[in-house]
């Protein structure tokens, strides 16, 4: 049985083209599996914050929060399970500031305080390992070495205080 020239020619095609499409299949989804963590550690991050404003405000009413410490204990709490990660590689738990009672810039006679958590190495030590190196390739083809992904997280929330009780 004879074969013919066009059919010898095309029998490479569909592992070709299986190749281009695996590779653009691949990486998006690695692209998704990362914007998830991502997602998902933000949300986390000012869950953890909201929930320190929450402590912060209901005990400011019965007189019981002793500022900074208190108001972070309650967020480590809230964070548990991205401490847990962090304390497993050996990295600090995650950075809680508790900034300044202010006057509010609506209600001056009402203080603000803001509550921030972060994850400052998230670009090094991020919740899915860079398997495709996409800041390296990108940082190539454009010529600069501008962070094409997230370095750093936070999360961050503003509390209205009664300026009637002490914080």
């Amino acid at each position: 049985m004879k074969q013919r020239h066009g059919a010898r020619m095309m029998s490479g095609i569909a592992a070709l083209e299986f190749s281009f499409i695996a590779v653009l299949a691949l990486f998006l989804l690695f692209g998704v599996l990362n914007f998830g963590a991502i997602f998902l550690v933000k949300q986390s991050l000012t869950r953890a914050a909201n929930e320190g404003g929450l402590a912060l405000m209901t005990s400011q009413q019965r007189g019981r929060m002793n500022g900074e410490t208190d108001v972070c204990a309650v967020v480590h709490s809230a964070a548990s399970v991205l401490n847990a990660w962090r304390d497993e590689r050996g990295l600090p738990p995650l950075a809680c500031t508790v900034q300044g009672a202010e006057p509010c810039s609506y209600d001056p006679a009402s203080l603000c305080v803001d509550i921030v958590v972060a994850y400052p190495d998230y670009g090094q030590y991020p919740m899915v390992p860079a398997v495709v190196p996409l800041n390296a390739w990108m940082s190539r083809v454009t010529g600069h070495s501008a962070g094409w992904l997230v370095n750093a997280l936070e999360g961050r929330t503003t509390v209205q205080l009664s300026p009637d009780l002490s914080y």
